[in-house]
């Protein structure tokens, strides 16, 4: 079982992790997009949107369930605020300090949450050493860049991982596997992952690097899940665009200069997925897992 001490030390945690100026995977991504989205990234205060609040909602209920009724609550369903008793549950709403979500996006994390205790792999995993959201500060690379994570979960190295095991939880739409290929790629998972795995190895200091896993949860009932590794192949694309991207980062930041879109009128091409779209490959994780390397 885990030690709430894991717990304690998590509440503790720095809370100004994203003010803090170094690259990340979110600033790789974004700096793929242009160099002004990510410039517009860092620059602008973070405010979690709704989504936003709901995906942590979701990631506390899974990966810390000691912690999820110490930091959310719900928010009663017709609550007049007009009204004396109204107003005073509300105020004593606010005094807890909480986060406040529906009835309806509560049942739904409670059932998300009851979906993915009931994977059989993911279980066992909560009986080792796991971390949540640590924070890492470190060189990216050979370089002198300086960059930071925080992995949703890992697995320090173990006799069950020599290297390490890092997981990211996914809400989606449908987690199938072709299905979350194509958000793997569209949302530039392997640039993540690749960054990940390649940074924990150089500070765990392991021959190997730590495997990467996703669970991807459907957001709408029953709530599906799946757990899936990302391969070599998806790792060796993920360190090509990590490498040109960071080369792009060290270049911008020596001209302090950050380009949006090209101003020069380009022309349309029909693209090549119309016609043809590419298999892409993960690889599912069955019951039988052993937890060794590829």
């Amino acid at each position: 079982m885990r030690e709430k001490q894991t717990r304690i030390q998590h509440m503790t945690e720095k809370p100004d992790y994203y003010a803090i100026r170094a690259i990340s995977a979110s600033g790789l991504k974004a700096l793929k997009k242009s160099p002004a989205h990510y410039r517009a990234m860092v620059d602008e205060p973070y405010e979690a949107s709704t989504g936003q609040i709901v995906g942590r909602a979701t990631h506390c209920a899974i990966l810390e369930p000691e912690l999820f009724d110490t930091r959310y609550t719900v928010m009663p369903d017709g609550l007049d605020l007009r009204s004396k008793a109204g107003k005073e549950a509300y105020a004593i709403i606010q005094a807890a300090g909480k986060e406040r979500l529906s009835q309806m996006q509560m049942d739904d994390i409670r059932a998300m949450q009851k979906v993915a205790m009931a994977h059989p792999v993911y279980a066992r995993l909560l009986e080792l050493d796991a971390r949540y959201e640590q924070e890492f500060y470190f060189n990216a690379g050979m370089t002198a860049i300086r960059a930071k994570m925080k992995p949703d979960m890992i697995i320090p190295p173990c006799k069950e991982y020599p290297n390490g095991l890092v997981l990211d939880l996914k809400t989606c739409g449908d987690a199938r596997t072709r299905e979350f290929a194509r958000m793997a790629i569209r949302m530039d998972m392997h640039i993540q992952a690749a960054f990940y795995v390649d940074n924990l190895a150089r500070i765990w200091g392991t021959e190997g690097t730590p495997q990467f896993w996703w669970m991807a949860i459907e957001t709408k009932r029953p709530h599906l899940n799946a757990l899936y590794k990302a391969t070599r192949a998806f790792l060796e694309k993920g360190r090509e665009e990590v490498d040109t991207l960071l080369q792009l980062y060290v270049d911008c930041l020596s001209r302090d200069e950050w380009e949006g879109y090209t101003r020069e009128v380009g022309e349309l091409e029909i693209p090549e997925w119309f016609y043809s779209e590419g298999e892409v490959k993960v690889e599912f994780l069955e019951d039988e897992s052993d937890g060794t390397e590829d």
